[in-house]
């Protein structure tokens, strides 16, 4: 099965990024093109690539941050700052029926009590507004759960494009879940839902996203980490028979010369200066 290409090394991502003034770029490496992102501080040159092919090798620059697709051993010259994730991966390139047998026995049955309770739903494309309600809603809840995701403004700018991002949503807000395309893979971006949202909500905006992107010829969904500390969410994106596939950790490679580096006071401040991306 051909592979999605990742969510950050799409050109939708690289649109959105220069959509809010930053500089991205296409390299030819040796695997092929790669897309970074760029930044000038402290008088350095910041380079920050995601979802990364094995044995790239990425053009020199001061401070260099990448992660891999997949686990890799530690890169020569480098010093790893970030360790792997496992993400949940679902080919949903089966038949329904195929997909829904699939399904665990709870996921299915939650499934099958939201379809029968008559919960009205609404698709379309995410629009390009950083205060959309969805946006709102999933910052707050990331200040509370302290959990840093992309900011509203570049969900936004990945949304501007047509047919981009996909939105279903119950008809009164009360839940809601955003997926990202990208070529033959689709991310799932943000999920919500009200205390009080009937029970399997989640499960039926999933499996009606699901349907619509299958006749949109989408193959892979990347349904995120699996947090350790959440095994509710965890058995939630497994139940549906996603597979678990790792991530490479996120490295960090430097390129200053030593009286650069005095002068910088030093690794711990330059580290400190570090690119936040997206």
């Amino acid at each position: 099965m051909k592979q999605p290409t990742s969510l950050h090394q799409h050109e939708n991502y690289a649109r959105a990024v220069r959509r809010l003034g930053g500089y991205s770029h296409w390299y030819n490496t040796e695997c092929g093109p790669v897309l970074g992102v760029e930044r000038r501080k402290l008088g350095l040159t910041f380079l920050w690539a995601a979802g990364l092919p094995q044995g790239v090798n990425l053009p020199p620059a001061n401070v260099t941050i990448f992660n891999m697709c997949h686990s890799v051993s530690r890169p020569a010259w480098t010093i790893r700052v970030a360790k792997g994730v496992e993400t949940a991966l679902w080919d949903i390139r089966p038949d329904i029926i195929q997909l829904r047998s699939g399904l665990s026995q709870k996921w299915r049955n939650r499934l099958a009590r939201a379809e029968r309770s008559g919960l009205e739903m609404i698709a379309d494309e995410l629009p390009a507004d950083p205060n959309h309600w969805l946006l709102t809603k999933a910052q707050e809840h990331g200040r509370i759960s302290c959990y840093r995701g992309w900011p509203p403004a570049m969900t936004a700018a990945y949304a501007a494009d047509p047919k981009a991002s996909l939105l279903v949503q119950t008809a009164d807000k009360s839940a809601a879940m955003l997926f990202l395309r990208h070529g033959i893979g689709a991310t799932y971006h943000i999920g919500w839902r009200a205390i009080d949202a009937p029970v399997g909500v989640h499960n039926l905006i999933l499996w009606q996203a699901i349907m619509m992107l299958k006749v949109e010829g989408i193959q892979i969904i990347d349904l995120g980490t699996l947090p350790k500390s959440n095994k509710g969410l965890c058995h939630f994106k497994l139940g549906t028979g996603a597979h678990v596939q790792p991530t490479g950790d996120t490295f960090l490679k430097l390129r200053i010369g030593q009286e650069k580096s005095r002068r910088s006071g030093g690794f711990s401040k330059i580290v400190s200066g570090l690119i936040q991306p997206p």
